[in-house]
Parts: C-alpha cells; sequence; structure tokens
C-alpha cells in the first residue's frame, strides 16, 4: 500500500472574495513560473452570473494573504462576453485567455457560449485598460465559440474546441481547432484559421483544458463527445466520454488532414475517457481522469480514476506507448479528477470530487518511481478539514509550493478559497532548474524562428566571425529586432523583449559552416555543457554564457550537425532526473 501522505509544509488559505466580492467560482489556473493566474469563471447559480474577474498572484510579493501580491481586472469591462475563461495560455508578452460561457449582455441575465478571445500584455500593468484586448472569433464564423484551453508552439496560439450552445443543462461539443498566428495583428480576421478536427476522426470533437506542447507537437484532450437535441425536453440526446486524442504536427500544414493523427484511447482500455486537462514531463504526457456517462441517453456521470500516460518518444498510434493506472485505491475520494501539474520531479492531481460529494484530495506520483506501482503514489486529503477547499478546479505548482484553483465546493455556491501547499525540498526543483528550464524553453523558440527562416532565405542570417545579442539590432548582419531583411521578428514577433528570467540577454553566433549556436547564462552545471564562443572559437563571450545544442527540429534544417543535437524534451527530463546529483556537487563546492 503507499504512503498516506507526501511531506508538505505548512498549509495557508485566503479567500479572494475578502480582497473582491466576486473572486470567487474560478475556472482555470496557470503559472508563467513567476505568476500565479486564475481564470475567471461563475460566482453565483441564482442567474447566469459569469464573471471576467481575472487574478494574478506573484509569490516573491508576499503570502496570498498580502492584498499586495494580488492583482484583479474585470475582462468584461471589454466586453460582455468577455467572462467564464476556462483556458490561459502565454506567447511572447501576451497571456490569452480562452472564450468560453459568457454573458450575452451587459446585465448578464442570460449566458451563451462565446468566441471573444481576450489577451493581456505583460509589459504593461495588469490592472489598467489599456493592457488588455479583444477579439471575437464569431464575426469569422458563427459556430466558433466555446474554448476551453490554450497552446503555443512559440509563433501560433491554439484553442481548444469545446462547447458552442448552451441548452438547459449541457451543450453539443464540437471540433473547431483555431489558430492564431502572433505575428499577424490580433484584431484581424485573416490572423485566424480553423479545422474541423473531426475530419479526421468522427470523435473528434469536445476538448477541455489545454493540452500539451512537447516542442514539435500539440496533443488535444478529449472531455465529452454530446450530440443530437430533443426539441421537448431542450436537452442533447447522445452523451458519450471522450476518447479520441488528437495529435497535430506543428511543421506541418495546419489545414492539411495528414498533419493530424487520433488514438481512440477506450480501444486500449474500455475504462478510459473523460479527461480534463494534461501535463507533461519532458517525457510522458498525462492525462487527468474526470468522468464518464452512465448511459448515453443521459447527462448521469461516473467519476473516474483511471490515468493515461503517453510515452511522447515512442509512436503515438503504437499501443505499447500508451499506459493506464487506477488510482482509486488511494481512497474513496481519489476520483473526478481536474487540471493537474508538474514540479519538476512529481505530477500531482486534485480532485473535484466524487459522485456524492465534492472533495479536496491531492495526489502525487514520484517520476522516478513505477507508473504501476502503488509505492510510487501518495495523496493528502484535506475534505473534512477544510470544506471550502472542496471541488477545486485543479492544481498549479508556482515557485515551491501548490495552489488550488477555487471553484464551487458544494456544487451549490462558489468559493475563492485557495490554498497554498508548499512542496517539501525532496519532491521539488530547485528555482535554478526552473529558471534554466525557462531559457531552454526561449532558445527552442528562437531556434524554429531561425528554422523558418532559413526556410525563407537559405541560410541563417548574420556573419561569421561575431556574436549578436538575439533581442537587438545594433549589430551590422542581423537585426533581429527589425522587419526588414535578416530580422527575426515576422517570425518570433516577441523576440525584441525575450530575456532570461534573471533579464540577461540570449546570445547567437554564426558558425564558418553556415550553422549557428546560441549561448545564454546557464546556472546548473547540467546545463554547463561548452562555454560560448564566436569567430575562431577561441574568442570567449564574457559573463559565463554557455552554449545550448539546438533540439531536432527547432533549426536544425540545412545543418550538417543536427543528427547530433539534442531533443529538447530529453534536454529538460534530463535535468529533472540528475537534479539530486546537482544538487550534490553544488554543496560539495560550497564546503
Amino acid at each position: 500500500m503507499p504512503l498516506s501522505s507526501f511531506p508538505v509544509g505548512q498549509i495557508t488559505t485566503k479567500d479572494l472574495s475578502d480582497f473582491q466580492a466576486r473572486g470567487k467560482g474560478y475556472l482555470t489556473g496557470v503559472s508563467d513560473g513567476e505568476y500565479l493566474y486564475l481564470g475567471g469563471g461563475n460566482d453565483s447559480f441564482d442567474v447566469p452570473r459569469y464573471n471576467g474577474l481575472q487574478a494574478r498572484y506573484k509569490p516573491s510579493t508576499g503570502s496570498i494573504s498580502d492584498r499586495r501580491a494580488w492583482e484583479f481586472f474585470d475582462t468584461m469591462s471589454i466586453a460582455p462576453q468577455a467572462s467564464g475563461s476556462e483556458g490561459i495560455g502565454f506567447s511572447g508578452n501576451y497571456v490569452y485567455y480562452s472564450p468560453a460561457f459568457g454573458c450575452v449582455d451587459a446585465s448578464c441575465s442570460r449566458g451563451d457560449f462565446q468566441g471573444y478571445i481576450v489577451r493581456y500584455n505583460r509589459t504593461k500593468p495588469f490592472t489598467e485598460r489599456a493592457s488588455w484586448e479583444g477579439f471575437d472569433l464569431m464575426t469569422i464564423d458563427s459556430q466558433l465559440a466555446g474554448y476551453s484551453g490554450v497552446i503555443s508552439d512559440g509563433r501560433y496560439v491554439y484553442f481548444m474546441p469545446s462547447c458552442n450552445r448552451a441548452y438547459r443543462y449541457d451543450c453539443p461539443t464540437h471540433g473547431n481547432l483555431v489558430r492564431y498566428d502572433t505575428s499577424k495583428r490580433f484584431d484581424l480576421a485573416s490572423s485566424y484559421e480553423f479545422f474541423d478536427l473531426r475530419n479526421i476522426n468522427s470523435k473528434a470533437h469536445g476538448f477541455n483544458s489545454g493540452g500539451v506542447f512537447d516542442g514539435r507537437y500539440i496533443y488535444l484532450v478529449p472531455a465529452y463527445n454530446i450530440s443530437g437535441y430533443d426539441n421537448q425536453k431542450n436537452l442533447p440526446t447522445s452523451y458519450v466520454a471522450g476518447t479520441a486524442v488528437v495529435r497535430y504536427d506543428t511543421q506541418k500544414p495546419f489545414g492539411d488532414v495528414s498533419s493530424y493523427q487520433a488514438v481512440d484511447v477506450s480501444q486500449l482500455n474500455s475504462l478510459t475517457g473523460g479527461y480534463y486537462g494534461a501535463t507533461f514531463d519532458g517525457t510522458y504526457v498525462y492525462f487527468s481522469p474526470n468522468a464518464r456517462f452512465v448511459e448515453p441517453s443521459s447527462p448521469r456521470q461516473v467519476k473516474s480514476s483511471l490515468i493515461a500516460r503517453l510515452n511522447t518518444k515512442m509512436d503515438f498510434t503504437d499501443p505499447s506507448a500508451w499506459s493506464f493506472y487506477d488510482i482509486g485505491f488511494l481512497s474513496p475520494n481519489a476520483r473526478g479528477f481536474m487540471l493537474p501539474t508538474f514540479d519538476g520531479r512529481s505530477v500531482y492531481f486534485s480532485t473535484i470530487g466524487n459522485e456524492r460529494k465534492q472533495a479536496a484530495l491531492v495526489a502525487r506520483y514520484d517520476t522516478q518511481g513505477d507508473f504501476a506501482s502503488a509505492s510510487s503514489w501518495t495523496y493528502h486529503d484535506w475534505t473534512d478539514q477544510l470544506p471550502e477547499a472542496r471541488g477545486s478546479r485543479g492544481i498549479v505548482y508556482v515557485a515551491g509550493s501548490l495552489y488550488t484553483v477555487p471553484s464551487w465546493p458544494d456544487g451549490a455556491h462558489a468559493s475563492g478559497l485557495v490554498m497554498q501547499i508548499p512542496v517539501s525540498p525532496s519532491s521539488s526543483v530547485d528555482p535554478s532548474i526552473i529558471r534554466d528550464t525557462k531559457r531552454i524553453e526561449d532558445l527552442a523558440q528562437i531556434a524554429k524562428a531561425l528554422s523558418l527562416y532559413f526556410k525563407d532565405n537559405g541560410k541563417y542570417p548574420g556573419t561569421y566571425g561575431t556574436f549578436f545579442w538575439i533581442n537587438e539590432n545594433n549589430y551590422s548582419g542581423l537585426l533581429p529586432c527589425s522587419t526588414t531583411p535578416g530580422g527575426l521578428k515576422p517570425y518570433l514577433p516577441s523576440v525584441c523583449s525575450l530575456n532570461d528570467p534573471q533579464g540577461y540577454q540570449y546570445a547567437y553566433a554564426k558558425r564558418s559552416d553556415g550553422t549557428y549556436k546560441l549561448g545564454a547564462k546557464f546556472e546548473q552545471l547540467v546545463s554547463k555543457t561548452k562555454i560560448f564562443t564566436y569567430g575562431d572559437g577561441k574568442t570567449i563571450l564574457q559573463g559565463g554564457y554557455y552554449e545550448y545544442d539546438i533540439p531536432v527540429g527547432f533549426g536544425s534544417a540545412g545543418n550538417s550537425n543536427a543528427s547530433s543535437q539534442s531533443n529538447l524534451a530529453a534536454a529538460l527530463i534530463s535535468m529533472q532526473e540528475t537534479l539530486n546529483k546537482i544538487q550534490e556537487i553544488l554543496r560539495n563546492m560550497a564546503r
């Protein structure tokens, strides 16, 4: 049997409605490594009181009880439809909020699924209206409404299709995946395109709360397939758990059927399906089990505890790449999970509750253990001790702590109670590892932009013999922030403001054979594989810069060294697996 609990620090809680009356009933949460973001939702069942009160918390400013550490902005001040966000994602300087269920007018007396995307400019104050803007997808097509997740591949932002029309209780699901080109204007219809995933699989609709980007592929999380309509009952007629996991190859045309693959996981395990969110540990994608329908003719659900895991190093369609494990043995409350999170070593799943009551249980899987072994799993259950923390919509890891997403603790009223759960050092990641991971992610974006540049120009930018700061334009031959020939901005709009987590710059140098190298101020030994040099290879860039091997698929076009370059995901997991060894080395060095 597993240990009953995993080590945590002192638990603290704060009700956000103490700060803002409508700060409750949130639908999603996410982190950019510095802030916790919560997406506005529904704060009352009395009338369709959907709210657009977006929240942001900065742990480094103060505790969750410190009002100065929290910021709020009501996106309904932009448009009534800008409420009920079920997904948040990041691309460059912007935070994107997916359009889900929102108000149809300013009084919010009635709600329906909306297509109004909102984005926030992270270089500007969170609380100011000028920092925000919106665009309504329904001006392109009336069916482009109801999205439940946001994923970015560095240039494009993808919105995951969910439901697009409200009935009395439920909604028909759709498969219209939307993509926005960040190199183009946000407010132009021509900047967007959409593709109906049902063209590749009839079950490819009704995805929920995000997806995963592994450096090349985007994975969509199947939640439910709801279709048909009964005029007398004002209800759909068919309810089936979503089982079609879809993968899109970002290196192939968006509108081409051959760019997509789908795996029906119910063909691998008949009890699986009905997921809510996923997370990635550098090798595996974990799908969080939520619920399956009791029968096709009824919206009645049975909560699930069967986690699915995909090995991204293997063929997506190979059954052996998939594994399943039921963690219901942990506790009667260990079912009905929502958004999961990954802290660099462990994966956490937070439950909304079982069929009888809402719950407040968090399960943890230690990725250094066997996925299908009970000894790799532990949990904490605060259901009885903290009733207002029940019904969380997920859990988010930020800077050494887990944070719950406050939602509906009893299914009848909304809560704003956030739990902060400090994770013990044995299961959390040194902050420098997180910063180095962010550096690798940024360099991967730059490498992808360079790959696109190569395809258009037949060569990489710049001249051999010197180095360039990637976000400056004061060197001849390479103008990263320029749209003129030689510039990278058309391929990566955020390049002009792309700095590492500690404010340093990223370095670029062209090799004598026409290929290139990228460098950053890595902090951990695992990242310090080679000192960054330029020109004849003997000139060292001062300041502690180190090279990073460019991942395959991110700028390897035309590069004879591509076969020897490491994959981004492999680099990430390698850093995580060697964490303990690194910390031991650093302790010895400090003696």
